[in-house]
């Protein structure tokens, strides 16, 4: 085995690792963004309307948006506008990730009490 083979093997066994480190980031980092209790921030018309914590299940309305908290996760079941995007954009539970509704001008987004990550990369 030459000193060239031996560098090759090193080269693909350090691509090897940063694979496998790069496959289970994400599942350690939803496991640490789990832990901390979520809230989901209601806006309606550019204002804060309500914060409901994610933990307890409850059914209400934003404007004429029906909105559903169940799971851990926040979803928006009907809503008239012409295009449905807000309904089909399904349920959300993670910080940072928002539902938007422009035609109704709602938005919900999760949030975070504070935490030790600064950002998270999927």
């Amino acid at each position: 085995m030459t000193r060239a083979d031996k560098f090759l093997i090193f080269i693909i066994g350090i691509i090897g690792i940063f694979g496998l480190l790069k496959n289970f980031y994400p599942l350690l980092a939803k496991n640490i963004l789990k832990s901390s209790p979520a809230y989901a921030g209601i806006f309606y018309q550019n204002k804060l309307v309500a914060t409901y914590p994610l933990s307890v299940s409850r059914r209400f309305f934003v404007g004429p948006a029906e909105v559903l908290i169940a799971d851990g996760k926040i979803r928006i079941v009907k809503n008239n506008c012409p295009n449905q995007l807000c309904v089909h954009t399904g349920a959300i539970k993670y910080p940072g990730q928002n539902i938007v509704c422009i035609p109704n001008k709602i938005l919900i987004t999760i949030v975070a009490p504070e935490s030790s990550l600064d950002s998270v990369s999927y």
